[in-house]
């Protein structure tokens, strides 16, 4: 239950959500003109400043900003690497029912590393989320393990963490895994806007957690002020991200589950 209302604070805690609700409301309201007009204003500057590029890249980049600097060759050797899932999408409608997502970086960034020698195993982290996911496909880190065996990594190096549906659980169940083996130390792969989160609810556990952030989805320039105030769907997308996840950072914060 606490899994699926997460899921649904957290859309409705984006930007386009917010001026939905606002219209709404002042389509619905009977107090007269001025509240209605108020709400109607709000919820059109919130969709001008957050469908721009501008605030987009600035809400992304307070996420990204602290985990730019690292290489393949730069990283930190670890005992293992971590791999957040979200990467993979289940399609029920062609033959092939797993298709690489858009946060594929993760998955390709971790077969690097440990072709680069920065640790000698790979934790593939996450299952299915039952109101999101067919029964009929495998989980996430079960479809993952054999993309990375195509790509010539040894089943025998890959660990599977199947059954977690959110970043904490990513971080307890990981943990159970590798408390078992005796490592201590990791190198954890998700996505730039993801890494706060989800490093601190791994750093929780006791593990030392050296980050690796992937799929970077701020732009590195922004272009000139009129330009950058220009409205874009792709925008107002990255803008739901980040709000999304500033939200979850709180979350995390206030019931304990990250460090």
């Amino acid at each position: 239950m606490f899994l699926y209302a997460g899921k649904v604070l957290s859309a409705l805690a984006t930007p386009l959500a917010l001026a939905i609700v606002a219209l709404a409301v002042a389509a619905l309201s009977g107090s007269g003109r001025r509240v209605p007009r108020a709400l109607a204003a709000v919820a059109g500057l919130l969709l001008f400043f957050c469908s721009s590029e501008r605030c987009s890249s600035f809400l992304l980049r307070a996420l990204e900003q602290p985990y730019t600097g690292t290489s393949i060759d730069s990283a930190s050797r670890a005992q293992a690497i971590v791999v957040l899932g979200g990467y993979l999408r289940t399609e029920t409608r062609i033959p092939r029912p797993i298709e690489v997502g858009s946060a594929a970086d993760r998955l390709l960034c971790a077969a690097q590393l440990y072709r680069a020698g920065k640790a000698p195993l790979i934790l593939l982290s996450g299952g299915n989320v039952p109101f999101l996911s067919s029964s009929a496909v495998p989980p996430e880190a079960v479809a993952a393990r054999g993309i990375l065996e195509q790509w010539g990594i040894p089943r025998s190096d890959i660990l599977i963490e199947a059954g977690s549906r959110s970043t904490h659980e990513n971080a307890e169940f990981s943990y159970r895994i590798l408390a078992e083996k005796g490592i201590t130390r990791i190198l954890l792969v998700t996505s730039a806007y993801h890494m706060r989160r989800a490093s601190g609810a791994f750093r929780r556990t006791g593990l030392t957690v050296i980050p690796f952030a992937a799929d970077f989805l701020a732009e590195s320039e922004t272009s000139d002020l009129p330009l950058s105030l220009l409205p874009g769907a792709a925008n107002l997308v990255g803008s739901g991200i980040a709000v999304k996840e500033w939200s979850g950072i709180l979350a995390y914060r206030l019931r304990g589950w990250s460090r």
